[in-house]
């Protein structure tokens, strides 16, 4: 399952480091159990395909992936 990161960390499965707005993907339920309760990845939601994702400073998560300031949001937000 892919979940959204919500706090930087550093995994220590694969020593791949995760940021805020980050995608986080694990088949084993008890890793992402573990991560959810000490508040790195947040539980798998479906967020509005359309919607852009406020990653923080500034910067938003747009769907196809790409990161934009406010500024560079489709339709002059």
């Amino acid at each position: 399952m892919k979940y959204p990161v919500i706090k930087r960390f550093t995994c220590k499965l694969d020593s791949r480091r995760y940021k805020p707005g980050d995608t986080y993907e694990t088949s084993d339920p008890e890793r992402a159990a573990f991560l959810i309760d000490m508040g790195r990845i947040s539980p798998a939601a479906e967020a509005p395909p359309d919607e852009p994702i406020h990653v923080g400073g500034g910067w938003y998560q747009l769907a196809d992936g790409r990161k934009v300031r406010k500024s560079e949001l489709p339709g002059g937000e």
